[in-house]
């Protein structure tokens, strides 16, 4: 992408190959600072693997679990050393002094930064919840059953007849004989 993104500045083929090899190195040191911040994060059950195991991705790294805090961390982490590398390596290949290039890496490393977190959060809490667990912190939701009554089912006759109804359900289930048809003269 870098390549393609800066084609109409390539003079000549060593340039080409410069601002792909930038891109390539943004890419792969993006996704080594995606894996190694996943790899430190906690996962419920198992020891984290910690930052270089996920980084070189050794046999110790560990994946976190995905929510919106996990996403928006690895995201922003990736985001932003993909973007900085991108911006210092640009900006040095543009003809930009060290320290115009090493600014130009910090303006592009935040956006890279802001906009992966931004992404990653949404992504990683969307797949959270498509899997059963909360948005936010990715934890497992477990309903339970506070208490169970097995209310019978009692139908609803005409458009009024909803709280009645309800209220026959509730008396049958603690044993009543409570049957709305007696008043439903009074409700429709």
């Amino acid at each position: 992408m870098n390549f393609i993104m800066n084609v109409h500045k390539i003079e000549n083929i060593g340039q080409g190959v410069a601002y792909f090899g930038i891109g390539a190195a943004a890419g792969a040191l993006g996704a080594g600072v995606g894996a190694g911040i996943s790899s430190m994060l906690p996962v419920a059950g198992t020891a984290s693997g910690g930052f270089t195991a996920g980084f070189l991705g050794t046999s110790a790294a560990t994946t976190a679990t995905s929510s919106f805090v996990s996403g928006a961390l690895i995201g922003g982490g990736a985001g932003l050393a993909g973007g900085f590398t991108t911006g210092f390596g640009n900006g040095l290949l543009g003809g930009q002094s060290f320290g115009e290039s090493l600014w130009s890496g910090t303006k592009n490393g935040l956006i890279g930064g802001l906009s992966g977190e931004a992404i990653g959060g949404i992504w990683g809490g969307i797949d959270a919840a498509i899997d059963g667990r909360r948005f936010w912190d990715g934890a497992t939701v477990q309903k339970t059953v506070l208490a169970e009554q097995n209310i019978p089912v009692v139908g609803q006759v005409g458009d009024n007849n909803c709280l009645p109804a309800s209220a026959e359900a509730v008396d049958r289930s603690f044993g009543g004989k409570y049957d709305t048809t007696k008043y439903s003269r009074f409700i429709n």
